[in-house]
């Protein structure tokens, strides 16, 4: 995703944390965004770091993996010392799973009027490959996103919010989402006022045609082949600049459209909106 998509990124989590509104919906019905808010979001454009996000990408993809509790102990312990060199102290959350303790990586930033609403923006840290325990780098999936929830850390460090924001970075997705089902169900116990979740994954690859490989054998393959290639033709064409994909369940239409919006208003890619129950 080029710069100014990271950027839109953390304009949607402020947005979201800054808006007066009792539902999604709510936040839909704006007409356009106010001239405080563009500001912001032009001011929020010239902090994003290239370099920063690359620092973050090749530490995770340095680890040959991270599938394993080894591993993904690893990353975490990682994380967490990149967010304490922007001066921001993470929460290690840890819970079990398979007899080990694992961990997810949480950063708080406390909102001013409506403290106990909250948003959140989430990613996972671990990667996987077709046979676990292979290298699996993982730099799209998904150290790209878990890149961006450090850099919306080190952007908002220190910018002040009506709702609280929450950044989470969890372990164990390629493994039955157990480090986010974990967390889900102490949020739901706790009765934890969750205003809005945007999960970050795979924004790190602008060609998803790019590995067609060689010419398969079989009439079957090649006519696969070469589907992939006309597909890859009109990507090219007609998304120059990349295609950013904004998916949600049916109940989340609202919000869905907001990020939209967002999204179509400040970011050069091309934007598809998907609206399927299977997201999440």
């Amino acid at each position: 995703m080029p710069k100014i998509g990271y950027a839109t990124l953390v304009f949607l989590v402020i947005s979201l944390a800054n808006t007066v509104f009792v539902s999604a919906a709510a936040a839909c019905s704006s007409e356009k965004t106010s001239v405080e808010q563009d500001l912001l979001i032009r001011r929020s454009i010239s902090r994003i770091s290239v370099l920063e996000l690359k620092k973050t990408i090749r530490g995770l993809t340095q680890l040959s993996e991270r599938y394993t509790w080894e591993s993904q102990s690893e990353a975490a312990n990682f994380l967490q010392k990149r967010l304490q060199s922007f001066g921001i102290e993470p929460e290690l959350d840890v819970y079990e799973f398979r007899d080990k303790k694992w961990k997810n990586v949480i950063v708080t930033f406390p909102g001013e009027a409506r403290d106990l609403e909250i948003v959140m923006a989430i990613a996972h840290l671990d990667s996987i490959s077709d046979k676990p325990g292979l290298p699996a780098p993982g730099a799209d999936d998904n150290a790209s996103g878990t890149a961006s929830i450090i850099e919306i850390a080190r952007v908002l460090r220190g910018l002040k919010t009506k709702r609280t924001i929450k950044l989470a970075i969890f372990s164990n997705e390629e493994q039955k989402r157990a480090g986010s089902s974990d967390y889900a169900r102490r949020v739901k116990q706790q009765s934890i006022n969750l205003k809005a979740v945007i999960n970050v994954d795979e924004i790190g690859c602008n060609d998803p045609f790019r590995s067609l490989g060689e010419t398969p054998d079989g009439i079957l393959g090649v006519a696969k082949y070469q589907l992939g290639k006309i597909k890859r033709h009109y990507y090219k064409r007609f998304y120059p600049e990349g295609l950013i994909e904004i998916g949600g369940r049916t109940a989340d239409r609202s919000l869905a459209d907001f990020a939209s919006r967002v999204f179509k208003e400040y970011s050069t890619p091309g934007m598809k909106l998907i609206i399927d129950d299977s997201c999440g």
